[in-house]
């Protein structure tokens, strides 16, 4: 027995369905092979106009993708072997995630780290050498500095880290070098609510995946960063939109984001004080907040009402310096070189440091740590033998930081399916 036959008028519109639907599956690959030959293109224009930036980009690609972690939510590869495979000879990581050379170089040396996002980690030194850890441990002998930044990190990131990872080192010293990623994700996040006031860089884009109800909702978020990773325009057209979209930060959300950036600062002195160290925190320069530039820059609105926040809400006692326009005591005209980087370079752009801008920085530094044994400030902790152990303080930052460990967990748990795919790639690149 044989089935009914189909209808010629059927057979034709089945004929072109199957047409249809192969024509806009070649639509949609050619559309994206013709968006990748035009976004390398544009990298390749952009790497013939400065060799040196592209070079030193390329090699510290790696450290600067963010891979879900569970104490700091997005940090270098979750494994020892993972971190150490990304290592360059310009760009060189250990297993434990401190940019090279690690603590297990330190010697007879102290040592001592330095703490905070892309700046701190040197991400635009020319090499190791040229780090802002590399030119402390040049200008004094005491201390051995590592470098513990990671790009794209704000200061509760930081405050994780000393509690989950620097305290275990017993250091002499931490210093905190940052600002500007917490003033940036202020002026990003602050119309979401109080509830996002220092919430880490992408958290947003990770969340609207986890957050999507639906297969096809999925799919439209992963054509979304599919398309804004292939052309820069598109992503920058988006930016703008976003931003505009926002509209301008309120005062109030600038100083609650102010408050919250100064609130981990003390938090991060006591567990190092707690473990025998001294802690010394520093706001970053930024290109924005000088006024010797050579360029105009405006990259972050309200940056200066979040900077006079935070010098407002600063505690006396804390051992802190403002470095947010430093270089307008220290330079006649604040070089800020967005093409080819030069000997002259400060900033790259509107944070981050070349060579000479990691000198003068790290000279600064070592300059203010000195300031603090002057005024009286302890070089170690009030009781170093009883260690971490022995303080009630370290114990209380431990239930505080098993706590926050549990809540990430919670909100990470179904977001693991997401990781043995291309998606966390494009849904979480470094923009910070």
């Amino acid at each position: 027995m044989t089935g009914r036959p189909v209808s010629r008028s059927r057979a034709w519109v089945l004929k072109g369905t199957v047409w249809a639907a192969a024509l806009a599956v070649l639509a949609v690959a050619g559309s994206e092979a013709f968006l990748r030959w035009r976004a390398w293109r544009e990298q390749a224009r952009l790497r013939a106009a400065a060799p040196v930036r592209a070079a030193i980009e390329d090699a510290c690609r790696g450290a600067d993708t963010f891979h879900l972690h569970p104490q700091y939510l997005f940090f270098l590869p979750f494994t020892r072997d993972a971190r150490a495979d990304l290592s360059t000879p310009t760009c060189g990581l250990t297993p434990d995630g401190f940019r090279k050379p690690g603590p297990e170089a330190r010697g007879s040396r102290q040592l001592a780290f330095l703490i905070g996002g892309s700046v701190a980690f040197s991400d635009m030194a020319s090499s190791d050498a040229a780090t802002l850890t590399s030119v402390l441990n040049r200008v004094q002998d005491q201390y051995f500095f590592v470098t513990a930044g990671v790009s794209g990190w704000n200061s509760s990131q930081a405050l994780s880290r000393v509690a989950f990872q620097v305290v275990d080192y017993h250091p002499a010293l931490v210093v905190a070098l940052d600002g500007a990623n917490d003033a940036s994700l202020t002026e990003r996040f602050a119309h979401r609510g109080d509830d996002w006031v220092g919430v880490p860089a992408e958290f947003d884009r990770l969340d609207a995946v986890v957050s999507a109800r639906t297969p096809l909702e999925r799919l439209r978020q992963a054509g979304e960063a599919l398309l804004l990773s292939l052309t820069t325009r598109a992503r920058m057209r988006a930016e703008r939109a976003e931003r505009a979209a926002r509209g301008p930060v309120r005062p109030e959300d600038l100083r609650k984001g102010a408050a919250r950036y100064v609130r981990n600062l003390p938090v991060m002195r006591d567990l190092v004080v707690a473990a025998g160290g001294r802690f010394v925190a520093v706001f970053q320069p930024m290109a924005q907040l000088h006024r010797k530039l050579d360029v105009p820059i405006d990259d972050v609105p309200g940056l200066d009402a979040f900077h006079a926040g935070v010098l407002t809400e600063v505690p006396a006692e804390l051992d802190f310096h403002d470095f947010g326009r430093l270089f307008d005591g220290l330079l006649p005209v604040v070089h800020v070189n967005e093409g080819e980087l030069t000997k002259d370079t400060v900033f790259v752009d509107d944070v981050h440091f070349h060579d000479r801008g990691n000198d003068l920085v790290a000279r600064e530094i070592w300059k203010a740590v000195q300031m603090g044994v002057e005024r009286g400030v302890p070089a170690t902790g009030s009781s170093p033998a009883a260690g971490p152990k022995g303080n009630a303080a370290y114990f209380a930052a431990g239930a505080a930081g098993a706590a926050v460990l549990t809540v990430t967990l919670t909100i990470l748990s179904p977001c693991w399916v997401f990781s043995t795919t291309s998606m966390p790639a494009m849904i979480c690149p470094n923009t910070v």
